[in-house]
This record gives structure tokens, C-alpha cells and sequence, in this order.
């Protein structure tokens, strides 16, 4: 079995620009996903999300906003039959999407269907609330609470997934400004050799501030 990259994230960190490098070192996602939309004149990365995996996840759990899902057999197995139809498990995959679905993951992990290689995505927070305010056109301070009280709720989720079980933490606002190392750090722990060209031909200045 290979090993399967799960990308860990809330919303506005950065997390498809590294799905993108994931993919380009020979990682396979699911075809059904989104392109993001054109910002301005500008084009942002591709989303990276398993549209089907998506809907799944929504429709058995809503939108739990910073507490991880519980489950049932129910759960699994559905889950598990969705995931062996999505990926080809005998080839490297990567999925990314909302940390509070990590125990569903896990449970397939533990239950040997995949080979999990969690990362855990974070940005600068200050950065992920401007970013979600003006993606939403608001600003008016009962958005601002909003926005901070979700994102530092999915913040908590994610800094206990790296606290607990040592997941690699990558730090996109680090590796836009020039800075690799916890790039490299989560491709030792797959471990899969990281190609420094690679990453510098999809990291780019122009799409994260299109992105904001």
C-alpha cells in the first residue's frame, strides 16, 4: 500500500498551493474538484478537493465549525466504500480538507484501508481572518467575531492534531516568503523525497495575494 498524503486545513491557509506541490511530486487526486474562480485578472490555485469526498462529509455531518466528527459502523464502512471508489490505493494519493473530519480518516487508517500521512496546515491566523473577511466582502465587526471565533476554534483542532499525535505542520506564510524548511520537514515524514524546483514553480507571490 502507499502512502496517502492527508492535507488537514481550514479555510484560507494556503493548503491548495501545497496540495498543488503534492500532486506535482506524483500524488493522484480525485478528478472531481473545483477550479477556483478568477480574482481580479488574476488566477488562484486550484482548489484540490474531492468534490464527492466533500459532499459525503456535509451531508453526514454538516458543518461542525472546529469539533471533530463522531461516527458510527454506519459512517465507516459508507466512508470506507467512498474512498476505495475515489483513489486507486495501490498508487500515492493526497486529499485535502477540513481538520474536524480527521477522525473518519484516521478510523480508515487504523483500520489498514489507507496508509495516512497527515500534514496540518497553518497560516499566519491574523492572516486567515483578513483573508476570510475579504473574501466575503465584510468587514462590520459581527463578521469580524464570526470570522475570528471559527478560525481560532479550527486553530485549536489543528495545533492539537500536531500536539498529539506529531503530525508535520506546514507554514504556508513561511514558505511564500522564501522559507521551505517545514515543506521539507512533511515530505521526510511520508517520507518522499522533496524537490526544491518543484515547489518554487507552483509557489507563487501573485496567486496567494489573489487568494486574500
Amino acid at each position: 500500500m502507499q502512502p496517502f498524503v492527508l492535507l488537514f486545513m481550514t479555510s484560507r491557509s494556503g493548503s491548495s498551493m501545497v496540495a498543488d506541490i503534492v500532486v506535482r511530486h506524483g500524488f493522484n487526486w480525485a478528478a472531481n474538484t473545483k477550479r477556483n474562480p478568477v480574482v481580479g485578472r488574476k488566477v488562484t490555485y486550484r482548489s484540490f478537493e474531492n468534490q464527492n469526498v466533500k459532499g459525503f462529509m456535509k451531508e453526514a455531518f454538516g458543518m461542525p465549525l472546529g469539533d471533530f466528527v463522531t461516527f458510527d459502523d454506519h459512517h465507516v464502512n459508507a466512508f470506507s466504500a467512498l474512498v476505495r471508489g475515489e483513489y486507486v490505493l495501490e498508487e500515492r494519493n493526497v486529499w485535502k480538507g477540513a481538520v474536524e473530519f480527521f477522525p473518519l480518516w484516521w478510523r480508515l487508517h487504523e483500520l489498514g484501508v489507507i496508509d495516512a500521512r497527515p500534514m496540518v496546515i497553518l497560516r499566519n491566523k491574523r492572516e486567515v481572518i483578513d483573508s476570510v473577511l475579504a473574501k466575503r466582502g465584510g468587514g462590520r465587526p459581527a463578521q469580524q467575531r464570526q470570522a475570528e471565533e471559527i478560525t481560532d476554534r479550527r486553530f485549536d483542532a489543528l495545533e492539537r492534531l500536531a500536539a498529539d499525535y506529531a503530525f508535520p505542520v506546514v507554514l504556508t506564510s513561511d514558505i511564500v516568503k522564501g522559507d521551505r524548511s517545514s515543506l521539507r520537514d512533511a515530505f521526510a515524514s511520508i517520507p518522499y523525497p522533496f524537490d526544491e524546483e518543484i515547489a518554487s514553480a507552483v509557489i507563487d507571490a501573485s496567486k496567494w495575494e489573489a487568494d486574500r
